[in-house]
C-alpha cells in the first residue's frame, strides 16, 4: 500500500528520470563522442587548424592501440578503411548526380 502511495505521489519528471534508457550505454557514448568530436572538427575547419586536430586525434588513437594491443590497431585500421570507403563512395555518387543534372539541363 505504501509503495502504491509513493508511486501515485511521484511527479512525472521524477518517474521519467528513474526509467531505464532504451539506448545501450555504448550507443550513448557513441552519440556523445560524435557531438564532441563533431564540434571540434567544426572548430578546426572554421579556424583552419585541421592539422592540429588530426595530430591530437592520432595521438589518442596511438594511445588506444598501445593500451589495448595489436587487435585494437587492426580494429582502428579496419574502421578507418571502412569510413574512407564510405566517404569516397558518397562523393562519387554526388559527382555522378551533379553530372546527370548538368547533362539534363544541357539536353533541354
Amino acid at each position: 500500500m505504501e509503495e502504491q502511495t509513493l508511486q501515485l505521489d511521484a511527479k512525472p519528471e521524477a518517474a521519467a528520470a528513474q526509467r531505464v534508457p532504451d539506448v545501450a550505454p555504448g550507443e550513448l557514448a557513441r552519440r556523445r563522442y560524435i557531438d564532441v568530436i563533431g564540434a571540434q572538427l567544426d572548430d578546426a575547419l572554421k579556424n583552419k587548424t585541421q592539422e592540429a586536430l588530426a595530430n591530437v586525434m592520432t595521438y589518442y588513437l596511438a594511445w588506444l592501440v598501445v593500451e589495448y594491443g595489436p587487435g585494437a590497431a587492426g580494429h582502428v585500421l579496419e574502421r578507418l578503411g571502412s569510413h574512407i570507403q564510405h566517404f569516397t563512395e558518397r562523393n562519387r555518387a554526388a559527382r555522378e548526380a551533379e553530372a546527370a543534372r548538368e547533362e539534363g539541363r544541357l539536353a533541354h
